[in-house]
């Protein structure tokens, strides 16, 4: 019954968005509590063909974004 909203920093992120003119949905580059992907030859083989990867570097965070829960501000992951 609730929804988790990204918002990047990351410059190529935000250029995809302008391009769209919109917001891009997506999920998370990793399957359930496996550990991130974190480079397109890995999510390759974690999802063969069946997604599209962009080149990009990484931003310089150590671990993946927090989920925070927007009414309480508790941090979910």
């Amino acid at each position: 019954d609730t929804v988790a909203i990204r918002v990047s920093n990351h410059p190529v992120i935000q250029a995809l968005c302008k391009k769209f003119s919109g917001p891009i949905v997506s999920t998370s580059a990793n399957v359930s509590n496996q550990l991130p992907a974190k480079s397109c030859e890995q999510i390759v083989k974690m999802f063969d063909d069946k997604v599209y990867c962009v080149e990009a570097e990484l931003g310089n965070l150590g671990q993946p974004t927090q989920i925070r829960d927007a009414r309480t501000a508790q941090v979910l992951r």
